[in-house]
């Protein structure tokens, strides 16, 4: 029996700070009814999400490029996406053999409004592209305005992205939990409390062409 070699690539992930300071009045505190202090660091949790999940989205954008093969360009200008576009994703994904798992749609508001009212055929049915289940041919969509609606092709500079992939393949490295530190001494003379959070995180695609997208989606 021979044995054959598979080769595996390697990739470095370095932890990034990301972190914010926030002050909150001891005046606030006293007169409250609920408890402020939970309520600032709920909400700067939930801002640290929505950052790791917008740096996400730009480096899955960085990856869908002409040169990897994975860009859907749908015109000069731009243009607005249709169901064939949308199956063309899925097409080049599965060229590479990499659709595997539950992949997924990812774009904003504005494309999943276009396409609900963007029939699958024109003339037939009236069946619209983006599903009432929330599908798009099939494979479960999620709408974010985390995307951009705002990228520049040609003369457009209101085009969105539309993203399908095998999302196991996207890694977040985390370096730990997020930590909270609570200092009441730095701003006591403006009568204020504060809470800085740090955390560490990188993203990175495992397999750049377990992702397609097109980047010159236009909705108006």
């Amino acid at each position: 029996m021979i044995d054959t070699e598979i080769l595996f690539s390697t990739f470095e992930m370095a932890p990034a700070r990301r972190g914010t300071s926030v002050p909150i009045s001891k005046q606030l505190l006293r007169q409250t009814s609920f408890d402020m202090q939970n309520f600032v660091v709920n909400a700067i949790g939930e801002a640290l999400a929505q950052k790791m999940n917008l740096e996400g989205i730009i480096e899955l954008l960085s990856i869908i490029t002409s040169g990897n093969g994975n860009l859907l360009a749908l015109g000069t200008n731009g243009a607005v996406p249709t169901y064939e576009n949308i199956v063309a994703l899925e097409t080049l994904v599965d060229g590479y053999n990499h659709k595997r798992g539950t992949p997924k749609y990812l774009t904003n508001t504005k494309v999943k409004g276009k396409l609900k009212t963007t029939q699958i055929f024109t003339g037939t049915s009236g069946v619209p592209v983006w599903g009432s289940d929330n599908t798009l041919n099939g494979y479960k969509a999620v709408a974010s305005n985390i995307v951009p609606s705002t990228l520049v092709k040609g003369s457009a500079n209101n085009a969105s992205a539309i993203v399908f992939g095998n999302f196991s393949d996207f890694i977040v490295g985390q370096w730990g939990g997020t930590e909270y530190i609570y200092n009441p001494y730095s701003k006591a003379k403006e009568g204020q409390v504060e809470i800085t959070a740090n955390a560490y995180w990188k993203t990175k695609a495992t397999r750049v062409k377990s992702f397609a997208g097109i980047k010159d989606a236009l909705t108006a």
